[in-house]
């Protein structure tokens, strides 16, 4: 076919005036350094043997057998003499001279500088010159005024006088600016663009830390331990503690509950300067490979105490880290997570946290918050009152009877059997029987108490007053109360306690009381009891 004509033709090319024989079908081009600065030519070998990897068979079938060059792979055919005099001058990064090495070549090239590049690193470009070729119209120069970068350590070089016009492609020149800012990068630091006044003041990330510690009955609870982006040390620290149910690290309940509340307080706290500890409790789906299968190994995995004693050992996997200070230690607890660390700072006595910040944490007796919970839902839900009233006397007897032996009546109402599920019987009863208030009148630290207005969980009217009049009873203990406006239940902004509250950022107001009242109480010496 068309290939066999290329075989055993003589082949007029110059190499210190003989004329090469190449026999055989013609090879691939190679592909390598200086064939890619070229353009895909040759320059002419003069006084020298061609080397063999500048060797290219090439000749001029006839025109009607002649493939499209691109499918033979070669260069399109041109006649030889046109070429060695003036067909090369336009494809070449110089326009004419005497032929270069290949570091003379790259030393020539002139390459578009990166925006910000510092004066002294700039070089105006020539006056171009583009030359003509017969046959084809020269490549614009290069813009008069625009940027560009010279070799590294030299002048650019311009041999015999001549003006040089950068031809390459548009891609191929903006490749090469990148390369050359990138090898800046590497020479001078900081991005140019940035001055060092910028970069050394530019805000740093908090750092993030996987954390596992042994909790209660020695299983692996996995956690997120956040340092401060500065490198001083040791840190204050704050163990964080979520609410009921499967709730994660972050306050997080996947999928069907997103509200990020730890994750945003961490966050907030670590940009003051405070170090702080959330982990996967066991009762989140994170730990599902770690839950027992019978019932009875179900409630004694999720006993009361457990939770508690998963708190302690957090709390000192936290004080144990390096870059931690011990003696400087809290604990925040939300919602169920507040009654924890009421119930952890007991257990501990003198060696309990330094503070608490108790977020959404009720001061009464979790059966009667349930009560006024339930009684709440019932209209929405039951429109019939009879049936309510029946759901509200089998809420009743369930409770007290959990309160006189733990056990839980068999004939309940459906409606309540997933509130009295029997693997949760341990917690309930701890429901039933804490109290509170009495917990925090026990505890001589300071206290911080952050409460939403509008939180339909734990109410300002009913959950609150004992909470507050327990831990302002103590004797010159400091305590604040801070009412957040218009805040729910996990702190997040709504118009109303009918909505949810779930998405969204934290309250600021919220973010700023806590992290204000931390940061002076764990950073300096404790101030004087104040209530608001």
């Amino acid at each position: 076919m068309a290939l066999q004509g290329l075989r055993h033709q003589r082949l007029p090319r110059r190499s210190g005036g003989r004329t090469l024989d190449a026999p055989g079908p013609a090879p691939k081009p190679r592909r390598d350094r200086l064939h890619q600065l070229l353009h895909h030519r040759k320059l002419p070998i003069r006084g020298r043997r061609a080397p063999d990897r500048l060797r290219t068979a090439r000749a001029v079938p006839p025109a009607a057998a002649r493939p499209a060059a691109r499918d033979l792979q070669v260069p399109p055919p041109a006649d030889h003499r046109a070429r060695s005099r003036a067909s090369l001058a336009p494809a070449a990064p110089f326009a004419r001279g005497p032929p270069l090495s290949r570091q003379r070549a790259l030393d020539q090239q002139h390459v578009p500088a990166p925006p910000g590049l510092p004066d002294h690193l700039r070089t105006a470009p020539a006056q171009a010159r583009p030359l003509h070729a017969p046959g084809r119209s020269a490549r614009p120069a290069l813009k008069s005024g625009r940027p560009i970068l010279q070799t590294a350590g030299r002048p650019p070089r311009d041999p015999g006088g001549l003006q040089m016009t950068d031809t390459r492609p548009a891609s191929r020149r903006r490749l090469a600016a990148a390369f050359g800012a990138a090898a800046l990068l590497l020479t001078h630091g900081p991005a140019l663009s940035q001055s060092p006044e910028e970069a050394a003041t530019e805000k740093a990330e908090p750092r993030a830390v996987e954390l596992t510690f042994t909790g209660a009955g020695g299983i692996e609870l996995p956690g997120t331990l956040v340092l401060p982006a500065s490198e001083g040390g040791p840190f204050p620290g704050v163990l964080l503690l979520p609410g009921s149910g499967p709730t994660d690290r972050d306050g997080n309940q996947p999928p069907m509950l997103k509200t990020d509340l730890l994750r945003q307080i961490a966050d907030d706290l670590a940009s003051r300067g405070v170090a702080s500890f959330r982990f996967d409790k066991r009762a989140a789906h994170a730990n599902a490979g770690l839950w027992p299968r019978t019932p009875d190994e179900v409630g004694a995995f999720f006993a009361w105490d457990h939770f508690v004693q998963d708190a302690e050992a957090a709390l000192k996997a936290l004080g144990a880290r390096d870059g931690i200070d011990a003696s400087r230690v809290a604990v925040l607890g939300h919602s169920e997570g507040g009654l924890i660390a009421l119930a952890l700072a007991d257990r501990m006595g003198e060696h309990a946290p330094s503070a608490l910040v108790l977020a959404g944490t009720t001061g009464r007796r979790l059966d009667h918050v349930i009560r006024d919970q339930v009684d709440r839902v019932l209209p929405l839900q039951v429109p019939d009152a009879a049936l309510r009233e029946t759901i509200r006397k089998d809420l009743d007897r369930a409770i007290d009877s959990i309160r006189a032996d733990r056990t839980i009546p068999a004939d309940l109402h459906p409606a309540l059997a997933s509130l009295f599920n029997p693997s949760s019987l341990d917690v309930l009863y701890a429901y039933f029987t804490v109290e509170p208030a009495e917990l925090a009148s026990n505890y001589k630290g300071p206290v911080l108490v952050v409460q939403g207005e509008h939180d339909a969980q734990v109410t300002v009217d009913d959950d609150l007053p004992p909470l507050k009049a327990a831990l302002i009873a103590r004797p010159g203990v400091p305590t604040r109360i801070q009412l957040i406006e218009g805040a729910s239940h996990n702190l997040k902004k709504v118009s109303s306690p009918n909505e949810p509250g779930f998405d969204g950022p934290v309250a600021p107001e919220a973010l700023g009381a806590i992290g204000d009242w931390l940061s002076k109480t764990l950073l300096s010496s404790p101030a004087k009891t104040d209530s608001d």
